[in-house]
């Protein structure tokens, strides 16, 4: 799922320079055994640390000179800044305009429980699942898959709500 996600937003980061379609090929744990180009071949390597709820991890990409030649034209017009600073104040404030504009999955489990097979084929409409959830208590938000918040749920403009009534400490 993550391979995923990046490859969607790699393609969408190149899409105002050139349409590129990636896509996942293998993973390698040992980069000199990628294979992508020859080993006297020049490429472009960005690493990137990777912290996900329960890992972390490098993901290097590689991109071969090679298919950066024909589109270097594109490359060097698409921006021109008068000094360093400027570049990092422009990167920034592109950065953070996507990264506001950013959705993320936002998800308030309200219990579970477990029911034998038996009682599962006998369920019909009407029928009264109790979960382990006290109705009356805080609800977890997680927010990609990761607990951020609790709050309790009710009623907003017709729907389902939960109202935050505080962050969680890590």
């Amino acid at each position: 799922k993550v391979v995923d996600l990046a490859i969607g937003d790699l393609e969408e980061a190149w899409l105002s320079v050139e349409k590129i379609d990636c896509s996942f090929i293998r993973t390698e744990i040992n980069p000199q055994f990628v294979g992508i180009v020859p080993p006297t071949d020049i490429v472009i390597a960005s690493t990137f640390d990777v912290e996900l709820e329960n890992a972390n991890g490098i993901i290097t990409l590689v991109i071969p000179y090679s298919t950066i030649e024909p589109i270097k034209q594109k490359l060097a017009s698409g921006f021109q800044v008068e000094s360093d600073q400027t570049d990092k104040k422009l990167w920034t404030s592109t950065i953070m305009e996507q990264l506001l504009e950013t959705e993320v999955e936002a998800k308030v489990d309200l219990g579970e429980t477990e029911i034998d097979v038996e009682d599962l084929m006998k369920l019909k409409k009407g029928d009264v699942i109790s979960l382990d959830q006290d109705a009356t208590g805080e609800f977890d938000l997680q927010i990609e898959g990761v607990r951020k918040f609790k709050g309790f749920y009710g009623i907003h403009h017709g729907s389902i709500a939960l109202q935050v009534t505080r962050k969680v400490q890590k």
